[in-house]
């Protein structure tokens, strides 16, 4: 879950460290500390791409300032850990039942790569822990940095980088007939971003449970223009937009819970109809409902003569 605010202390631009940086890597750091895919466990996916977006700089200087930034994040498979950036934030405690679980759920949406066993490894948390064991500390890369903004280095971390295997973009399913149906779980992710421009974007890659949702819906229309048609209908209604009573706005999870939701989008269910304002009237439909003929001359009423014993009255 994405956070409205963040908390940058100002002694930051005096740290040793910090103050070593270029003037772009400080900006993509400030950047990832306070840009909307940021959370409260300070662990997220974001892309390159994005970040290139953020600080207005080449996918070549994005990847510079990464490796600048060793002591400050860890990224790795597209998901970046600010090292202690939940560590030193004042307003999130793991000791808070309540936080901790929405950390906790926060975790599960990404994949269990390294970055994220390391961060689960060092604040305690139970999750993905049995999927893999990586050590915290290595005897050739043992560092200390004190930093007033909890972004340095933490006391006994390694800066090794993996060489496992990412998940695959597509999942292979066998059905009845043992033929295997790719699901491009990737490409409707990049729809569903590219025509969320007033709605949630969704992180990739996605997790189990969307991916279980994902496969549902596949069954249904394995069809990869079709649900571009789902998506640029939703971005082209006003009330899945947001413009409603409650603000509520369409999700990416949403559309793919059931088998009725992203039907109801394509039926145009959530297309307002214009209420006529009553003061709005035209000449021509306020005669017709008076079952008038506008336009028309009135009748001419024409006397008649009564003959009396030869005597006109």
């Amino acid at each position: 879950m994405a956070v409205r605010y963040h908390t940058i202390f100002s002694k930051i631009w005096i740290d040793p460290e910090f103050k070593k940086l270029s003037a772009n890597a400080k900006l993509l750091l400030l950047a990832l500390r306070t840009c909307p895919e940021s959370n409260m466990a300070s662990i997220f996916t974001i892309y390159p791409e994005i970040m290139s977006r953020y600080i207005g700089k080449d996918a070549k200087t994005v990847k510079e300032c990464l490796k600048e930034l060793k002591h400050f994040i860890i990224y790795q498979d597209d998901i970046v850990w600010i090292r202690n950036g939940l560590k030193f934030n004042k307003h999130i405690s793991l000791k808070n039942i309540k936080q901790k679980k929405s950390i906790q759920m926060l975790i599960d949406d990404l994949p269990s790569c390294e970055v994220v066993i390391k961060f689960c490894q060092y604040y305690g948390i139970e999750t993905h822990a049995d999927t893999i064991v990586i050590p915290l500390t290595s005897d050739s890369d043992t560092h200390t940095y004190t930093h007033s903004e909890g972004y340095g280095k933490h006391d006994t971390d390694t800066d090794t980088e993996s060489d496992t295997d990412t998940e695959s973009d597509t999942d292979t399913e066998s059905d009845t007939d043992t033929e295997k149906t790719s699901i491009p779980y990737q490409k409707i992710s990049d729809l569903w971003n590219e025509y969320a421009t007033e709605i949630p974007k969704v992180t990739y890659p996605l997790s189990k449970g969307r991916k279980d949702k994902v496969k549902t819906r596949w069954k249904e229309h394995p069809d990869l223009e079709y649900w571009e048609s789902v998506f640029k209908k939703v971005q082209e209604t006003p009330f899945c937009c947001g413009d409603n009573d409650r603000g509520w706005k369409v999700s990416f999870d949403w559309i793919f819970t059931n088998d009725e939701n992203y039907l109801k989008v394509m039926e145009g269910k959530y297309i307002k109809t214009k209420k006529k304002d009553p003061w709005d009237w035209d000449a021509n439909e306020l005669c017709e409902q008076n079952k008038m003929s506008f336009g028309k001359k009135e009748p001419k009423i024409v006397k008649s003569e009564v003959v009396n014993n030869g005597h006109s009255e």
